[in-house]
């Protein structure tokens, strides 16, 4: 899906949203995507982890966090697509479920 109507309100009222790089689309992503060889769909069960990013490859933010309800739905999602799969290493940096935060050198 695209970034419109409630959630782009939602989007807006965020400090600083203008400021992002992005190009947020209000059309679904699957009409305007011509070649999905450099597209990565983030999802918290991606099959990678995202340590960097890389400036040639598009980035799709589904599920970063998608543990309860509907677990692995993104990731299936952009997998019937035929879409690459990452994850950010949440927890390699926080204990999730808890209240507690590890840190480590960046």
């Amino acid at each position: 899906s695209g970034v419109a109507g409630r959630l782009r309100e939602r989007f807006g009222k965020l400090s600083g949203f203008d400021t992002w790089v992005l190009d947020a689309k209000s059309e679904p992503y699957c009409e305007f995507l011509e070649d999905s060889t450099n597209v990565v769909y983030l999802t918290s069960d991606g099959d990678e982890v995202v340590r960097e990013f890389d400036p040639n490859t598009t980035y799709i933010i589904g599920g970063i966090v998608d543990r309860n309800r509907m677990k692995g739905a993104t990731a299936r999602k952009a997998r019937l697509q035929g879409l690459r799969t990452a994850r950010f290493p949440l927890d390699e940096y926080v204990a999730m479920g808890a209240n507690i935060t590890r840190t480590k050198d960046w």
